[in-house]
């Protein structure tokens, strides 16, 4: 991933480790079951009032709803490796010399 700044290198490295600290603090207190419980629960109350499906058709209605959240939270809550910054390299537009240069890097000739 390439930053244009400094601080926005800092913001994502920061915004980075703010939402793996709340992911932290969710598993901890159980609550990213919430959305589960919830699932369980529609599906439980569409099935005592009995009026849209037939028996077998709330058993894959519950586990079409279940693979759904279960891939929302691979793709989106989980993340998957601790960050780490050990180095960090800087590269300036005007690379080379005899390269094209932008305005702002003609008065910087050596």
């Amino acid at each position: 991933m390439t930053v244009s700044s400094y601080l926005e290198a800092f913001l994502t490295m920061y915004g980075w480790d703010m939402y793996y600290v709340f992911y932290l603090l969710f598993a901890s207190i159980g609550l990213f079951l919430y959305p589960y419980l919830r699932i369980l629960n529609d599906v439980y109350i569409g099935y005592v009032s009995g009026s849209e499906y037939a028996g077998t058709n709330y058993l894959r209605q519950l586990m079409a709803s279940i693979l759904m959240a279960t891939l929302v939270f691979f793709i989106a809550l989980v993340p998957i490796m601790s960050i780490e910054l050990n180095s960090a390299t800087v590269q300036s537009v005007c690379v080379k010399k005899n390269a094209y240069r932008p305005k702002k890097c003609v008065s910087e000739e050596t």
